[in-house]
């Protein structure tokens, strides 16, 4: 009787101690939840990393800063970006990340936005030269005794729209005529419908007449162009005449319309800040007057 009496005595002692070590660890893990503070998210930085006159790409930096004694996991994050309370870009990325205790880690969220999407979806921008947007982000995390926790970012802004200017060739002037060389200048329009100028840091191209390479080469530095408006610019060409042959200079001798292909690319550098040097690649062809 006495041996069955010690044994459940014991038992009692093991299940009391298990209950005791098992309040003792949902408070240990109450304590710890209690105790973790969820990282703290901000936009440190918006870059333009890239842009043309048809799209914009956009970097935001988003900081992750851990006030917490110990490590944590960052798992994802998703993110959107708005403009005229419309999406145009979301996505969402994978990212299996520790962040440091007491320590800050920064994320870049890399965004392209397409201009005419941007004017064909909301009409009110067709005429707009900038537009405000609301970057929207969440960050998973895997937080010591909260599991799964997302936090989440935003930041707003105002982007430059860009429209795709126009090139207009509208002479095909004879300065001076030799019989072993030529000066013409062709004449073209620029015409800039964007709310911003643009600096001409270079323009180099390739003029066809009649279906014959007639010039190539770089012209127009340090020319700026106007914005809202329309940019005369006159390229001056000097001609081989000995090299080209008699049709060149019988074609040059008289007044007509002649076949023309123009093949040209200029380096702009945009007059605003968040903007930096852009190309503008175009052809035309068509047929221009030749005057003397």
């Amino acid at each position: 009787m006495s041996h069955c009496t010690t044994s459940s005595h014991k038992l009692y002692v093991v299940i009391l101690s298990f209950f005791l070590l098992l309040i003792q660890g949902c408070s240990t893990l109450q304590d710890l939840a209690n105790s973790v503070q969820k990282p703290r998210l901000s936009v440190t930085d918006v870059q333009v990393t890239g842009f043309d006159f048809n799209g914009i790409d956009l970097a935001f930096d988003v900081t992750v800063d851990n006030p917490n004694a110990l490590s944590v996991q960052m798992q994802s994050y998703d993110y959107t970006l708005d403009i005229s309370q419309q999406t145009f870009a979301s996505g969402r990325q994978d990212n299996q990340t520790r962040i440091e205790a007491s320590g800050q880690s920064t994320f870049e969220v890399p965004i392209r936005l397409d201009f005419k999407e941007i004017y064909t979806t909301a009409e009110n921008l067709a005429n707009r030269d900038e537009a405000a947007y609301q970057f929207k982000s969440t960050f998973a995390f895997d937080l010591p005794g909260l599991g799964r926790t997302e936090v989440p970012v935003r930041h707003s802004g105002d982007i430059p729209l860009l429209r795709l200017p126009s090139i207009r060739i509208n002479s095909l002037r004879v300065e001076e005529l030799r019989l072993s060389s030529a000066k013409v200048t062709l004449g073209m329009e620029f015409d800039n419908p964007n709310g911003i100028g643009f600096d001409i840091n270079g323009f180099e191209y390739s003029l066809d007449i009649d279906g014959r390479q007639w010039a190539q080469g770089k012209a127009l530095e340090n020319i700026n162009i106007a914005r809202d408006g329309v940019t005369q610019l006159d390229i001056p060409i000097n001609l081989d005449i000995a090299q080209m042959g008699v049709s060149a200079f019988q074609l040059l001798s008289g007044s007509q319309d002649v076949g023309y292909e123009l093949d040209g690319n200029f380096s702009l550098d945009a007059d605003q800040p968040l903007l930096g040097v852009i190309d503008f690649t175009f052809n035309r062809d068509g047929e221009v007057s030749l005057q003397r």
